[in-house]
């Protein structure tokens, strides 16, 4: 693998080959090969993750698959004949009570069977890794000496979060889902305000929409300091990921920034190409919240406002609050840019009027 599945909880990790055994095992049980994070560099342990194990069948012309998951007990699959290509498929799921299951020769292109050849489930004590990255495969002559009587020949490996990618269809039919898109395009969003609903779409290679065959995970970030993203759901809701469930093909989201630019975001999953995009956020004038317009001892004015970082400002003050246009008939008392956010003006001229209106404009 050369990418790494970060630990979700319900996150799955598909890892399918084909295997043909020309020399049976004679072992009552051995390791094939161990899925584990992406720093781990080990032999084959029980505590691993997930590892796959092969043990003499009913005869010497026959042999079981094993799986085994994080310490727990190994459980094996019918007899399998020597010399015979099997399409093999290996899902380890994240979570404490997940499984791993193992499926022998489901059909490519297909949707994910119910019922696994054989499923296994942690011993409850050992912990899980933060990620799934490696994939070690263990042959004949290996430093790993007690396992050797088998000989397994493996080809056409795939590793991904989705159970189509991981088993596409043999000959003429599209491969699977890629790539993240997302739409509309970029947008031109005001400061604190939630931009249009975002949609973030699976597509295949031939930017075809693709319908996820399980659940697919997409992290959701910004460049920006000041960026959230919000659920596609209320609107509220700060997130950090969506998720395109099985058998649709898209999930929705809004962001939201506090920092006038032009920030990147981008939607990831570690086995599809990334969707990226660039935004506009722009200034929205700073806001009085209630309360934070105060009358100080000298009878001068102190105004509190809220606004996003980097937002130029005026600060104007009038008698008369119906006077237009602003910038010519009301008196500038105060300029600059939000550095920090609430920030304090003073009116020290507040005692001249019998009363005063303020407003800000960005710029």
């Amino acid at each position: 693998m050369t990418n790494s599945v970060s630990n979700v909880p319900g996150v799955p990790v598909y890892f399918s080959f084909l295997l043909n055994v020309t020399v049976n095992p004679t072992l009552t049980n051995e390791f094939m090969a161990t899925m584990i994070s992406s720093t781990a560099s080990n032999t084959p342990d029980p505590t691993d993750p997930l590892s796959l194990h092969a043990r003499q069948g009913g005869d010497t012309t026959h042999y079981d698959l094993g799986i085994e998951r994080l310490n727990g007990t190994t459980t094996w699959t019918g007899d399998l004949a020597d010399d015979t290509n099997y399409l093999v498929v290996v899902k380890y799921t994240f979570g404490a009570a997940a499984s791993c299951n193992l499926y022998v020769n489901p059909t490519p292109g297909g949707g994910e069977p119910l019922q696994p050849q054989a499923s296994a489930t942690s011993d409850g004590v050992t912990a899980e890794p933060a990620d799934i990255g490696t994939v070690l495969f263990y042959r004949a002559g290996s430093a790993v000496t007690y396992l050797t009587s088998g000989t397994y020949q493996y080809d056409v490996m795939r590793a991904d979060t989705n159970w189509y990618n991981a088993t596409p269809p043999a000959t003429g039919a599209p491969a699977g889902a890629t790539k993240l898109v997302f739409s509309p395009g970029g947008q031109t969003i005001a400061t604190g305000s939630n931009s249009a609903l975002i949609t973030v779409t699976l597509e295949d290679q031939s930017n075809n929409v693709f319908t996820a065959t399980s659940s697919t995970v997409v992290g959701l970030s910004s460049t920006s300091g000041g960026g959230t993203f919000l659920s596609g759901v209320d609107g509220t809701t700060v997130i950090s990921s969506v998720t395109i469930s099985n058998g649709t093909s898209t999930a929705t989201f809004y962001y939201n920034d506090r920092v006038v630019g032009n920030p990147t975001i981008s939607g990831a999953n570690s086995l599809l190409t990334p969707a990226t995009q660039l935004e506009t956020v722009t200034s929205s004038p700073p806001s009085f919240p209630p309360g934070s317009i105060a009358r100080l001892s000298d009878g001068n004015i102190s105004l509190t406002a809220t606004g996003a970082l980097g937002t130029p400002y005026r600060l104007w003050g009038s008698t008369n609050v119906a006077l237009k246009p602003v910038t010519t008939t009301w008196s500038l008392l105060n300029s600059g840019t939000i550095s920090v956010s609430p920030f304090t003006n003073f009116d020290l001229a507040a005692t001249n009027y019998p009363q005063r209106f303020y407003l800000f404009t960005s710029p």
